[in-house]
């Protein structure tokens, strides 16, 4: 799993994720968001660009899940974006679309971050 830091403002952080998502090749105990923005992440309202990712295995879906929890405990917000079709089924066979904010494009989930949407 690839992260890049694309933007980050007083209004939100704009990551994108490449490749694999999947923490199998992470080292035990990283946080692939706190090394990209560092420990005030999850207090932050973050924008994630899925656009470039290609596959997800069950360790990238449980990431995404418990990177959720901790946005929602320490009062930031994650906002998913551009999710390619092969990712959106696993997605939505385990309801996580019930469980994640998950947009079409990136407008949609600035706009949503604006208030403009929802």
């Amino acid at each position: 799993m690839e992260l890049t830091l694309l933007r980050q403002n007083d209004a939100y952080t704009h990551i994108r994720c490449a490749g694999e998502v999947s923490q199998v090749y992470e080292e035990p105990g990283s946080d692939p968001l706190v090394n990209v923005v560092g420990p005030t992440v999850y207090g932050r309202r973050v924008v994630l660009d899925f656009q470039g990712s290609r596959f997800i295995d069950s360790s990238g879906l449980s990431w995404l899940v418990v990177a959720n929890h901790r946005f929602k405990e320490n009062g930031g917000r994650l906002i998913i974006h551009s999710v390619p079709a092969l990712l959106q089924q696993p997605i939505h066979v385990l309801r996580l679309d019930k469980v994640l904010t998950i947009v079409p494009t990136e407008a949609d989930a600035l706009s949503l971050e604006n208030g403009t949407v929802g």
